[in-house]
């Protein structure tokens, strides 16, 4: 079945061009949720998950961040505030007085950069996706450490024949295999576009995702710790960008935040089950008890 239909708009930010997303509610409106989504990701990358929550009743925006999906990129760029600073554009472009904001892998750490730079003034509800949120002294040395993501990103396949290669190739790799059909399906029609000559490129070029690894910046925590809502953290099990500690200090300045690992669940658990994924968002944003 076929979700909610969904509008594109477009944001001019300093010299690109950001495209984002609206989802309507299909019944009354429980509120207004931003997604912001993951490095080398897109924000119909999400789709099955945006569905799920406008079907449960909530009006639903997702941004795609500088050079990824439909937005256009740049090389001038020194860090991940930069990515926050997407955010908060959207967030005065929409002059919503209330919001829940939704964030995964860097766009989790980039939620927790809006509500800080936003000091509680439209932010109600904090759901972050396994972010990317180090302790604080990995944080400070990472900078001086070697990045594989990066040199995976910079030696990645940028231009592909057919859409069919990109289908095909992308499936037997680890990254996504376990991906629900429709999550890979939004990849495809919002990470690649067609070129002049028939062939298929990455929206996103990979010295531009490599670009954006390498910018994370030191001295996050500073901004984590004016975060003062609720915030539910959920975590890939084993974790990986999310530690333990971390986890634990981004739930401890507000007596209903939570935090948990998802058992069995993989750094890409939104794109891999978008039913369990909305299932605890819901229960967040709807303040129920936990089962």
């Amino acid at each position: 079945m076929p979700g909610p239909s969904f509008e594109t708009e477009r944001l001019a930010f300093r010299d690109v061009e950001l495209a984002y997303y609206r989802f309507a509610p299909r019944a009354a409106q429980h509120g207004t949720i931003l997604l912001l989504h993951a490095t080398g990701y897109s924000a119909l990358s999400y789709r099955p998950l945006l569905d799920r929550l406008a079907a449960a009743g909530y009006e639903v925006y997702a941004l795609d961040f500088m050079g990824h999906g439909a937005s256009t990129w740049t090389r001038d760029f020194a860090d991940w505030n930069y990515f926050r600073d997407n955010a908060l554009a959207l967030l005065d472009r929409l002059q919503l007085s209330e919001l829940f904001l939704i964030g995964h892998s860097l766009g989790g750490a980039s939620a927790l950069l809006t509500a800080a730079a936003d000091a509680g003034t439209r932010i109600r509800r904090l759901v972050l996706y396994d972010p990317t949120v180090f302790t604080p002294l990995f944080a400070w040395l990472l900078p001086y450490l070697p990045h594989p993501l990066a040199k995976r990103a910079e030696a990645r396949r940028a231009v592909f024949s057919s859409r069919k290669v990109v289908e095909r190739s992308y499936r037997l790799s680890p990254a996504f295999r376990n991906w629900a059909p429709e999550s890979f399906e939004g990849y495809l029609n919002s990470a690649l576009r067609e070129r002049p000559d028939g062939q298929y490129e990455l929206s996103l070029p990979p010295e531009i995702e490599a670009q954006a690894f390498r910018a994370f910046h030191r001295g996050q925590w500073r901004d984590f710790k004016r975060v003062r809502v609720p915030t539910l953290v959920l975590q890939a099990d084993p974790p990986g960008v999310c530690p333990d500690r971390a986890r634990r200090r981004l739930v401890r300045n507000h007596p209903q935040s939570e935090g948990r690992r998802l058992p069995g669940a993989s750094h890409l658990f939104p794109f891999e089950d978008p039913e369990r994924t909305a299932a605890e968002t819901l229960r967040f944003l709807s303040h129920e008890p936990d089962a």
